[in-house]
């Protein structure tokens, strides 16, 4: 049973782009001299990026490259930061009215 790395690798480093991605833009956002406006479009990114690393874990729990007790723990993880994300970007939208 010999595993294709060809088409695995490539995956790996899209989970890792997406996933790294929502952290560096959440940084980028949470930064001191961030106007509203660049933090709301930072968060915006960082929650695309999540909902993109969710989609690439699915994957990667559809082909098996993911035990089922991880992929629901981290699925857990990122949608947590969805809606930590989404909460941010209501009220800084609301303040910026």
């Amino acid at each position: 049973d010999k595993k294709d790395y060809t088409i695995i690798s490539p995956l790996c480093s899209q989970i890792v782009r997406s996933s790294t991605s929502i952290y560096a833009n959440m940084s980028e956002g949470s930064y001191n001299l961030s106007t509203p406006k660049e933090k709301i479009r930072c968060f915006s990114i960082a929650c695309r990026e999540a909902y993109e690393t969710l989609s690439w874990l699915a994957l990667f729990y559809e082909i098996g490259e993911l035990p089922e007790d991880a992929y629901n723990e981290l699925k857990e993880e990122v949608i947590e930061i969805i809606r930590i994300l989404s909460k941010s970007i209501t009220t800084l939208r609301s303040k910026i009215k």
